[in-house]
């Protein structure tokens, strides 16, 4: 197993780089993560093993959504401490029981070399040897292959492939549109004007009264602010849809079950027939969702001309 680096990395962090990882994964024995990723985004998956029950369910999610990661230019790619061998086999079990197709690569790290290089050993977490697995740890990669987000789930704890796309979108916008997002935001609500920017940049960046400028009890009686910190903006986009949760089913002696949204399990009774398709296990609810309301529920100026910036 080859890699591009010959040392131990301290725990890699948001900015820094991301080290090319080489070496073999399901259905190559050259991979190269710089040159798959090209000049797109990429969000690494590192997973605690195979033949893994939360991981099985993980890599059916990845798949089935790949298509809206494909949307935002970003590449996956899965990662674990087993062999090609392994890989080859288990995706077959995760493609039988999510009816997900699995066409990103999974790199194989099986002696634990870059796993341990990464620092991404999870020592709480042993196999049937002994050995440490992998941490359930994601990094979403810049066009550059610096990181810009981190995240690490303890190894009982799926991901949630909503939030992920929710934060892609979000680090995306925060690096090329001088904005931030605020808590709980969703595509498509306001997001918030890069603090860094004074108010005669903001005028510059997103033209005058095309951002509102937020009343705070600190700002007042000040006067004229050359940066007010609290600003709000339109998402400036692009809006992708994030699709339809993709509903997983999992195989059983006693048929096809469902998890349901209460945590409670469904049996069909058709023990025999195969796994639907991913689209055909979504029910049209009878009952309208209300309309989402936006993040900011304070009160907001009328204009951000800076002559009423007090």
């Amino acid at each position: 197993m080859s890699h591009s680096f010959g040392m131990r990395y301290p725990t890699l962090t948001i900015n820094d780089t991301f080290p090319n990882l080489e070496g073999s994964t399901q259905d190559s024995n050259d991979f190269d993560l710089y040159h798959y990723l090209g000049d797109s985004w990429g969000m690494m998956f590192m997973h605690p093993g195979d033949f893994t029950p939360v991981c099985t369910t993980e890599l059916g999610q990845a798949a089935l959504r790949e298509k809206e990661f494909a949307r935002r230019n970003m590449k996956l790619c899965g990662f674990s401490c087993n062999s090609q061998q392994d890989h080859m086999e288990w995706i077959k079990d995760i493609e039988h029981v999510t009816q997900g197709k699995i066409t990103f690569p999974l790199l194989c790290d099986p002696d634990r070399t870059m796993a341990r290089d990464l620092g991404l050993l999870d020592a709480s977490n042993l196999n049937a040897e002994g050995m440490p697995l992998t941490a359930r740890a994601v990094y979403i990669l810049k066009p550059d292959n610096t990181i810009a987000l981190t995240l690490t789930y303890p190894a009982g704890t799926g991901r949630s492939f909503d939030e992920l796309l929710r934060v892609a979108d979000s680090v995306i916008r925060t690096e090329t549109k001088h904005v931030a997002t605020p808590a709980d935001w969703q595509p498509g609500q306001d997001v918030i004007v890069n603090f860094p920017l004074t108010n005669q940049q903001a005028d510059e960046t997103f033209g005058k009264n095309k951002y509102e400028i937020v009343h705070v009890p600190s700002e007042q009686g000040r006067g004229p602010l050359t940066k007010n910190y609290l600003r709000t903006t339109a998402d400036p986009g692009p809006i992708l849809p994030i699709g339809k949760k993709q509903t997983l089913a999992y195989q059983t002696k006693k048929g096809i079950t469902n998890p349901s949204e209460d945590g409670t399990t469904t049996e069909s009774s058709h023990s025999e027939d195969p796994l639907p398709s991913a689209s055909s296990k979504h029910k049209k609810s009878s009952t309208k969702k209300p309309k989402k309301k936006g993040i900011f529920r304070w009160s907001r100026t009328a204009s951000c001309n800076n002559s009423n910036n007090q």
